[in-house]
């Protein structure tokens, strides 16, 4: 759900920049773009350094306007005063429960941009406050993702009459009291060949269906995933990125005992220094300088009695981690400020990219932490190991965004199916879904053919296709020299050459090496 709506964030600054013609920001409550526009769209899901506005509104709820950078009064105590790269600017407070969870700024940066601000000064604050209203929904869902049903909820109970939301795939995702009561009156449920209890559409969780393939190495991945799913075995799942570590936990988080409480995810590699304890382990009110009012509940905390989700865990820093185990082992944390342990209980599971053996050795990971999270190990293949996969993933995304776009399903030409199946795909299933939702745009006939694929895909694409002719040359001439050495005698041909017998027959007949060939190369 992140995601999602992180490009919706994206996609409605740039409406708002195009239509007021002023840079768009977009924060959350930790100080964090979330999304922006212009020179500031490169900061996205950065962390901001000062923040010196931004930390105003969100401590006071109230708005700030400076038309005079550095020497306006709100801008005291700010470190960037007199180095400030903004000509105007309005930042306007987000709220949800009286709370502060974000702020939408405007700024400036020309004198053109300037006198449009100063104009229509009044126009704009009015917009930005209604804006903030509608999208509070989608700012909790990338910041507190785990509080957007309940608030969902709340809203839909205060509508009076009877309201039912159903996804695209025809599953009720939910149903208010009021339409659950008129439904039940009139014994609609089962017509509808809903039996039991209609909350239990709530949630459109997570299953083994959804990691698409066939293949016996993600066999493999689903037959642990049923094994380990009602387990409270903590998990590591290892695998390139791009191969569905985070899909294969939610997954056993959603088919496991405590689907009916939080997943929370720590991204361990964007974890910045300086909020590290306030993320984990939340704080009082007054803890320190620049503290929210009323203080806040950590990620880990918010996790109790469901899943803990250690993204990159390779990646986190060695004195977060000698705290996180003291959480493991004590299942206690303490917010920042306070004496008083709060408990904690939850399922671990974490995810990486990287050997965490090898790190390990090399002092970068605790060893003591490393047997604590890895328990049950799960190891995703890439994607090229497993190309029986490609076709079923390839008329998946075709469907997909084909929905998205109510676009005609197209089909795949066979010759530019056999590039899907021969590419090496590094980026794995994600660089798989992005060339397919390129093609999906760019593809004016019924057919998705070569010339429909990106630039930069048909450049990788030629190199891969020149390197693997060499290397298909160079085996090639190995096989031929063991072939002319030993002959008929398959066997020690095969133990020479350090292969399978299997392994030995299959190239020879990939290459069509016989005693034929070997003749004729003789006599060239």
């Amino acid at each position: 759900m992140g995601t999602t709506n992180n490009i919706k964030l994206q996609l409605l600054s740039e409406t708002i920049a195009n239509v007021v013609d002023l840079d768009v920001e977009i924060i959350d409550c930790q100080l964090r773009r979330l999304a922006a526009t212009g020179t500031m769209e490169r900061n996205i899901g950065t962390v901001m350094g000062s923040g010196w506005l931004n930390k105003k509104v969100l401590d006071t709820g109230k708005n700030v306007v400076v038309t005079r950078p550095g020497n306006d009064l709100v801008c005291e105590g700010c470190q960037m005063k007199n180095h400030c790269i903004y000509q105007v600017g309005m930042l306007v407070p987000i709220f949800l429960d009286a709370q502060t969870v974000g702020v939408i700024n405007l700024v400036g940066f020309s004198n053109k941009q300037c006198r449009t601000f100063k104009a229509k000064q009044e126009t704009y604050q009015k917009f930005l406050s209604i804006l903030g209203n509608l999208i509070m929904i989608d700012i909790l869902s990338i910041a507190e993702p785990f509080k957007v049903e309940r608030v969902v909820a709340g809203i839909i109970e205060n509508i009076q009459k009877g309201l039912i939301t159903i996804e695209d795939e025809g599953r009720i995702s939910y149903i208010s009291d009021r339409a659950k009561a008129i439904m039940g009156k009139h014994k609609l449920f089962q017509d509808m060949n809903i039996y039991g209890d209609p909350t239990q559409h709530i949630i459109r969780r997570k299953k083994s269906e959804d990691l698409i393939g066939s293949s016996s190495a993600l066999d493999l991945v689903k037959y642990q995933i049923m094994k380990l799913a009602n387990q409270d075995t903590s998990v590591m799942i290892q695998g390139e990125s791009g191969t569905g570590k985070e899909l294969v936990a939610r997954i056993i988080h959603d088919q496991g005992k405590r689907r009916q409480y939080p997943f929370v995810d720590i991204n361990c590699a964007a974890l910045p220094d300086n909020l590290v304890e306030s993320e984990l382990f939340g704080y009082i009110d007054g803890a320190y300088t620049g503290a929210r009012k009323g203080g806040s509940v950590g990620k880990i905390e918010y996790a109790n009695k469901g899943t803990l989700f250690l993204d990159e865990i390779g990646d986190m820093p060695l004195s977060v981690q000698a705290k996180l185990l003291r959480v493991l082992e004590e299942r206690e944390i303490y917010r920042i400020g306070s004496n008083k342990p709060v408990s904690v209980d939850m399922r671990i599971i974490a995810a990486t990219n990287k050997n965490l053996t090898e790190i390990v050795q090399k002092g970068q990971f605790r060893q003591d932490l490393y047997y604590r999270i890895n328990v049950a190990t799960i190891i995703l293949p890439r994607l090229s190991e497993r190309k029986e996969d490609i076709p079923e993933l390839v008329r998946y995304y075709i469907k997909h965004f084909s929905a998205l776009s109510g676009k005609k399903e197209l089909i795949v030409d066979k010759k530019l199916m056999e590039v899907f199946i021969n590419y090496d795909w590094k980026g794995n299933i994600r660089e798989l879904r992005n060339v397919i939702e390129y093609c999906m745009i760019f593809t004016k006939a019924d057919t998705i053919k070569t010339d429909s694929l990106p630039q930069w895909f048909k450049e990788v694409f030629k190199e891969q296709e020149c390197l693997n002719e060499c290397k298909d040359n160079a085996e090639r001439q190995v096989l031929l020299e063991a072939y002319k050495k030993y002959g008929s005698d398959k066997a020690q041909m095969a133990r020479a050459l350090n292969i399978g017998l299997t392994t030995l027959y299959r190239k020879l007949n990939k290459y069509r090496i016989d005693s034929a060939v070997i003749t004729n190369d003789t006599k060239t």
